[in-house]
């Protein structure tokens, strides 16, 4: 049962953190249409999506990789294994990158 609840733990945890990704660039693409009141409703789904960031690089990627984190986001941590990684966790990272992050970025080249 421990297991289920792991696993739908992790599960929530990459939802939360990808809706707030997809908001982010969301905003990033719309920035100059945004009022200042907007962009401060805003503040705070920059903050919380920073801050899913780092708890899926640091719970769920744990398991996606195998390792430990050597930075803070996720992102961060793919470009790490495109550039000095070989064998699985580069073709891993490379999928991440090719099918969750890069289509939603403005210049869809996010990692």
């Amino acid at each position: 049962m421990n297991l289920i609840y792991l696993l739908a733990a992790g599960v929530f945890i990459f939802y939360f953190a990808w809706v707030h990704y997809l908001a982010i660039m969301n905003l990033k693409r719309n920035k100059e249409f945004l009022s200042e009141k907007v962009k401060k409703l805003a503040a705070p789904v920059l903050f919380i999506g920073g801050a899913a960031n780092v708890l899926f690089n640091c719970s769920v990627a744990i398991v996606l990789f195998r390792e430990r984190p050597h930075e803070w986001f996720f992102t961060h941590r793919c470009q790490r294994h495109q550039n000095q990684s070989s064998g699985w966790r580069l073709a891993r990272a490379n999928w991440w990158c090719a099918n969750i992050l890069n289509p939603f970025d403005l210049k869809r080249v996010h990692c």
